[in-house]
């Protein structure tokens, strides 16, 4: 089978390259950026220079191609809503309105988890409905592109839709690994701040387990259905504590109520706007990262044979890599 994949120099993309390539797919693989591209050169892929906003890079890419793989997505905590709504929402729509017209057999589209919005007390599963919570403008309109995706599906497309949890794992160390970085920052006693009480649980899932879940998907999922794809539902303070233990490297955590977090992060927020740069923080995130995001991925355990890696086995490999690829000192 060839397949088509948008976001291939990113996180999850290049994830889906080693799987997909080992697996014996043949692959055309968007890209933007040349620098992002080198270290993949020697896998088995035809390259389309663009973007998912150029519908002659689509049809190109999608040329002689019986499946698609969507997950390019413009993503930042502080990005620009017209161009989150260009990349994520119309370059979307163009990516599906070309495969309708290639006649494509299958897509998957990326989402995110953060489309069902906090669990509270429950857990969320694929019937779960947000009540109006996006954290972010990205959340926003990461569920509306979902919902587009969805209509497509009902419309007699073959769309099936992933909702990936909290990344973390071997990968680039960008803002789509914020999970990563956030351990590298643990590791070096950079890090020491736990929001709120930190009993609010969110789902860690490993990137070559999402990766794989994708490539379920794309050879079990059903049209029309969304598939949960995540790990293991832990505390702040459970995973800090688990952190320390793999790593030998106990730090004193500080617990910041929450208040301070939203002053602060909102202080952040105006400076960055003066300076034009971008906040480590907003009090959206803050707001985010201060409730449950409790998941179950049991549909797609059930369905697809999606099998999560344990997080204290995700964790050490992750730190063993950070240990080989920099320096905690």
């Amino acid at each position: 089978m060839k397949v088509f994949i948008t976001g291939a120099t990113g996180l999850i993309g290049r994830e889906l390259l080693h799987q997909l390539s080992a697996d014996g797919y043949q692959i055309s693989a968007l890209y933007r950026s040349e620098e992002k591209r080198n270290d993949l050169l020697h896998l088995p892929v035809q390259w389309i220079k663009g973007s998912v906003e150029d519908p002659d890079c689509l049809e190109k890419g999608m040329s002689d191609c019986e499946a698609v793989i969507h997950a390019a997505a413009f993503a930042g905590i502080y990005a620009p809503v017209n161009k989150i709504m260009e990349v994520n929402y119309y370059g979307t729509l163009l990516v599906l309105d070309k495969a309708r017209q290639s006649g494509i057999k299958k897509i998957v589209y990326v989402s995110s988890a953060g489309v069902f919005g906090p669990s509270g007390n429950g857990i969320t599963d694929e019937t779960t409905v947000n009540g109006s919570f996006y954290a972010t403008p990205y959340d926003k309109i990461k569920s509306m592109t979902e919902d587009l995706a969805l209509e497509y599906a009902r419309a007699g497309l073959p769309v099936v839709v992933v909702n990936p949890t909290r990344l973390y794992g071997p990968g680039l160390m960008n803002e789509a690994n914020s999970v990563t970085l956030l351990i590298l920052k643990y590791l070096r006693g950079q890090w020491k701040f736990i929001p709120g009480n930190g009993k609010a649980i969110g789902n860690y899932v490993f990137i070559s387990d999402v990766a794989r879940g994708i490539k379920m998907a794309l050879e079990k999922g059903k049209p029309g259905e969304k598939y949960i794809l995540g790990g293991e539902n832990i505390s702040f303070d459970d995973f800090f504590n688990l952190l320390g233990k793999i790593s030998g490297r106990k730090h004193l955590m500080i617990h910041v109520p929450y208040p301070v977090m939203i002053s602060v992060s909102s202080l952040l927020l105006a400076w960055a706007v003066l300076t034009r740069t971008r906040p480590p923080i907003t009090p959206g995130l803050i707001r985010k990262y201060v409730q449950n995001w409790n998941v179950s991925s049991n549909k797609a355990i059930r369905e697809l044979g999606y099998q999560p890696t344990p997080l204290k086995e995700g964790l050490q490999i992750t730190i063993n890599w950070l240990k080989n690829m920099s320096s905690y000192a």
